[in-house]
């Protein structure tokens, strides 16, 4: 059987291929960014105190 001269592997073009949709992949969802949503420590149920030191109290919500 003889392969067709575009059905050849091609390293160079498969893999700038790859990088050009894995770029365009990247730039959609770079730009297609959700706001973060804003949460306070009031929106949150204390569960327990783990332990307190010098540099704070660490909790269980």
């Amino acid at each position: 059987m003889k392969q067709d001269s575009a059905q050849k592997f091609s390293p160079n073009s498969d893999y700038r291929q790859t990088l050009n949709r894995l770029k365009a992949e990247f730039e959609r969802r770079y730009n297609d960014q959700k706001q973060a949503s804003i949460a306070s420590l009031t929106e949150y149920e204390l569960i327990r105190t783990l332990g307190s030191g010098a540099f704070g109290t660490v909790c269980r919500w």
